[in-house]
């Protein structure tokens, strides 16, 4: 598991860094909400195209070459989704032997409008290695990554049949791809609170180690596999935006100064972002998708003035969700709306909350409801199909 410097000129570093104080290393994903990163599924093979994985060790990112990826990728000919940052970050499905097993693989390309320097290259990989290290059963695992010219790629394990959870809740929606997984069962309630537990456990994570977040986290993050178990998907090193003299946007790694409040930032807009998805997963609208949408702000100010009333709730709470105790979705709206406040909790906090929320339930069936029924009543907090 490695990473791969895609000429001589790429030598590995012989010091363990101690990094100058212009360089941040905060990691962090640079697409923009309306992506879905690897939303969209492969061919459960590529022909001649599965790579064996020689590393003994699950401590250390493989090297990966650059022709090595090529042939994982078939030649990067398998696009499972695009980020649009520039229109340069793309995802692509590949397969790696890993002993008896194959794994599944999303290669993120990552283009810069140039070259980085030998000193940035060591930044990058010191920062790539250390999110190699961390493991999470709700994180995607790195295996590697190649650094080329101005490519940098990112190899990433996903699970073999997975949908997103954007595919889940909006499933039917015209701008999926795969029709196939507009046939998944709706969600129910208890498993919809799992997801928000699982997804905020590993955002937790990742910032207890302080690594960033995606720039934007949104449900097409939220990768699941069929027993829906949760993996939030790839990260790339933290960008930001700045403009040449023609007025273009480009890439350029950015100073500790900026990038320490970057860092905060992001992590107060995880967690905006995490509201954003429990209002999702209440109502089953698409809202995080929409962000540059003119009406966004309004939607959401409109959806949060109503999800906090125990009669107007009922209306907006997703109709394929099945039964729900009513006392518990007030009480993931409020945190939810919490979450987008001007001073959100930390996602620590939240996680606790959601872990409290889901303990103090009872047990209750959760049969899904039929789309020509409408809500008929409340019984013992129970909202009833």
């Amino acid at each position: 598991m490695g990473i791969c410097w895609g000429s001589p000129d790429f030598p590995t570093p012989s010091f363990r860094p101690s990094f100058p104080h212009d360089i941040d290393l905060t990691m962090s994903s640079s697409s923009d909400p309306a992506s879905s990163p690897i939303a969209n599924s492969c061919a459960s093979s590529l022909d001649g195209a599965v790579l064996s994985n020689p590393s003994s060790s699950h401590e250390q990112l493989r090297v990966f070459r650059y022709a090595e990826l090529k042939a994982m990728t078939k030649n990067f000919s398998s696009a499972l989704g695009e980020t649009h940052f520039d229109g340069m970050d793309i995802v692509h499905c590949g397969w790696i032997e890993a002993g008896a097993v194959v794994m599944k693989t999303a290669v993120k390309v990552i283009e810069y409008p140039r070259k980085p320097s030998r000193l940035q290259r060591s930044i990058m990989r010191a920062k790539v290695e250390s999110y190699g290290s961390l493991h999470h059963p709700n994180v995607a695992r790195s295996l590697g990554y190649c650094l080329k010219g101005r490519k940098l790629l990112l190899v990433y394990e996903i699970p073999r049949n997975h949908f997103s959870l954007e595919d889940l809740l909006y499933k039917g929606a015209p701008d999926i791809v795969d029709k196939g997984k507009a046939a998944a069962l709706p969600l129910p309630w208890d498993r919809r609170l799992q997801i928000a537990v699982d997804a905020t456990k590993g955002l937790s994570y990742l910032s207890m180690m302080n690594h960033a977040f995606p720039r934007y986290f949104q449900a097409s993050y939220v990768l699941l596999d069929k027993l829906y178990a949760v993996k939030i998907a790839p990260f790339n090193l933290l960008v930001t935006e700045s403009s040449d003299s023609a007025g273009r946007k480009s890439k350029v790694i950015v100073g500790i100064e900026t990038g320490n409040l970057l860092a905060t930032e992001r992590r107060r807009q995880a967690v905006n972002d995490l509201g954003v998805i429990l209002l999702e997963l209440l109502t089953g609208l698409a809202l995080g998708r929409n962000r540059w949408s003119p009406e966004y702000g309004s939607r959401i100010e409109w959806i949060k003035t109503r999800v906090l009333d125990s009669d107007k709730i009922v209306s907006l709470m997703d109709s394929n969700m099945g039964s729900y105790p009513l006392d518990s979705a007030l009480e993931v709206a409020q945190l939810a709306v919490y979450c987008l406040g001007k001073v959100p909790p930390t996602l620590t906090q939240v996680e606790e909350k959601l872990r409290q929320i889901k303990g103090s339930e009872i047990s209750f069936p959760t049969s899904p409801r039929s789309p020509e029924i409408v809500f008929s009543g409340q019984i013992g907090g129970l909202v009833q199909p």
